[in-house]
């Protein structure tokens, strides 16, 4: 039986170890001393650790005490023993009432015995349906790491392009330092900045990427415009670009304004990119998060596709 719990013990203590959720763009990790921006399926998981903790707390609890009823046996054991030595004593002088004495004391300590064994089943009993429910708490955090498995984006920068899409960006900043030269006299203010999201607005793109590339070289709103950069690159359906620069913008400020639209077409660029889980995760982030914006609207369509 300690056998069993111990070996339940261990499992736990692996899946707290290892039970590791990252959200999209580093918000809301788990493990961190206060997590924020947390989805629904990260909020189970969450609590499921409270659980499983508490849970863990009562075994213990219940292995004291089942190692007290042991301690209580064996006192027990001992008394009866000494009455069995007395009974087979020849030197005792009234063997009846001796007998009777001796009888009486049996059966209390019998009587003891089967409340100490009931007690000791009671506690086993309990220790039975805790185990059980630590069981159910780990195979739930199982299917949860299962279903968020590859789904967010890892804080350490893992890349996501492929080797085909690195030509694509070495062929793109070709073409972008042969423009740089047409923005060399641009300076970063909010009048440049003004006429960069107009020529976006016109679809103007070619214009419009070495500016907002220079925007972000000067760390002039840089998170704002890394989000136009990778919308720019979405229209122009190069996903996986599109992802690296939403990225930098949803790390450098995880509160714009821009952050549904910015939330929504990473799920779709997952998407397009066959990425099915990463997809799934941005869609129920934007749900979470924003509820009712039109994002969400549009994600909760997708995902019932």
């Amino acid at each position: 039986m300690f056998l069993k719990t111990t070996i339940i013990l261990t499992i736990v203590s692996l899946c707290l170890l290892n039970g590791k959720e990252v959200s999209v763009f580093g918000a809301g990790d788990i493990n961190s001393k206060n997590p924020y921006g947390l989805n629904s399926t990260q909020k189970q998981v969450l609590n499921n650790k409270k659980n499983i903790k508490d849970i863990l707390i009562d075994i213990n609890h219940l292995k004291n005490s089942v190692q007290k009823s042991n301690e209580d046996l064996e006192g027990l054991r001992s008394v009866i023993e000494d009455n069995s030595n007395r009974l087979n004593d020849p030197n005792q002088i009234n063997a009846k009432q001796k007998n009777s004495l001796l009888i009486q004391e049996n059966k209390d300590s019998l009587e003891t015995i089967k409340s100490v064994i009931k007690q000791l089943l009671n506690e086993q009993a309990k220790i039975a349906i805790t185990q059980d429910k630590i069981l159910e708490k780990i195979q739930q955090n199982e299917d949860l790491k299962k279903e968020n498995n590859g789904k967010t984006v890892v804080k350490n920068d893992k890349k996501v392009t492929k080797k085909s899409d690195k030509k694509d960006a070495q062929k793109d900043s070709k073409k972008s330092k042969s423009k740089q030269s047409n923005t060399q006299t641009i300076k970063a203010n909010s009048k440049s900045f003004t006429q960069a999201k107009t020529l976006y607005k016109k679809e103007y793109y070619t214009k419009a990427i070495p500016m907002f590339e220079l925007f972000v070289e000067e760390k002039y709103k840089p998170s704002e415009s890394n989000f136009y950069l990778g919308q720019m690159w979405f229209k122009r359906t190069k996903y996986n670009k599109a992802i690296e620069f939403y990225k930098k913008s949803a790390t450098l400020h995880d509160k714009g304004w821009w952050m549904p639209q910015l939330l929504l077409n990473s799920a779709i660029s997952f998407e397009k990119l066959n990425d099915l889980d990463n997809s799934a995760t941005f869609y129920s982030t934007l749900i979470d998060l924003y509820p009712n914006s039109n994002e969400a609207k549009i994600a909760k369509k997708n995902i019932n596709k």
